[in-house]
């Protein structure tokens, strides 16, 4: 907190200055313990989510994911901190609860999608087509996340092929858009699924491996930041740095 209080984490920023760091979460939910699948605090408190935009949006550079991957295209070194907001599986309180936030601190985000979740009944706890499609008129961008959300290495090629290719049509047909972004489900791949996301037309790949990218990262194999609801602001704040984090986690281990 004295750390956070002073504002010492500058000289960090300053030090991973050409960082891209990629948050990762799931929902946000002013009552996450009524939310489906809440396991591993996958839904985090609304209170804390404002807390940690507002940091973000007053201390870095928070841009459209569009953006980095473009920089990263061109192997363009970054000369500022960047950070990028991400989302999976397209649960419905991103609508209610993640898009108010963000319009107020004007974060861009981008939705990873399940296909058949957005298929579900109203009432099921994910996001209708409806919705994303609402969302997306108001600036919000989506990537695919499959079909049905299987683990593609323990898959045969074939269902992991049609589960690339149907999940960038389907969404691609219902938004009228171009989908070039893609998560793994469960974070979980190899380069085998990394060469299919590849030719399945996407022009890059989000796994769930902690860490920050650079100019040189894969861009197959980008790293993300995962955000969970046992998070406290001081620990979130001391994930952002790998080296800070590495230190804390220590220090709680001993």
């Amino acid at each position: 907190r004295f750390f956070i209080y002073l504002d010492l984490s500058a000289l960090f920023r300053f030090i991973n200055r050409g960082s891209i760091i990629i948050l990762f979460y799931h929902g946000v939910s002013a009552h996450p313990e009524r939310e489906p699948d809440n396991s591993d605090g996958k839904h985090v408190e609304l209170s804390k989510f404002e807390a940690q935009m507002r940091y973000i949006s007053r201390k870095y550079h928070v841009v459209p994911l569009k953006d980095v991957i473009t920089l990263l295209k061109k192997r363009e070194k970054i000369t500022r901190s960047v950070v990028v907001v991400t989302f999976d599986d397209g649960y419905y309180n991103n609508l209610d609860c993640v898009l108010p936030v963000v319009k107020r601190f004007s974060i861009p985000i981008t939705i990873f999608l399940t296909t058949n979740y957005a298929d579900l009944r109203k009432g099921s706890g994910f996001l209708g087509w409806e919705e994303i499609c609402n969302m997306h008129k108001q600036g919000v961008k989506f990537g695919a996340h499959t079909v049905t959300h299987p683990v593609l290495t323990r898959v045969s090629n074939n269902q992991a092929i049609f589960e690339l290719r149907e999940s960038r049509r389907r969404l691609g047909s219902r938004l009228k858009d171009d989908i070039y972004f893609f998560a793994y489900p469960y974070g979980i791949f190899n380069q085998d699924i990394a060469d299919m996301v590849s030719e399945a037309g996407y022009s890059c790949a989000f796994t769930t491996v902690y860490g920050v990218n650079t100019y040189d990262s894969d861009l197959y194999k980008l790293k993300r930041i995962a955000i969970n609801n046992n998070f406290s602001f001081e620990y979130f704040v001391a994930n952002l740095f790998p080296y800070l984090r590495n230190i804390v986690n220590k220090m709680y281990v001993s």
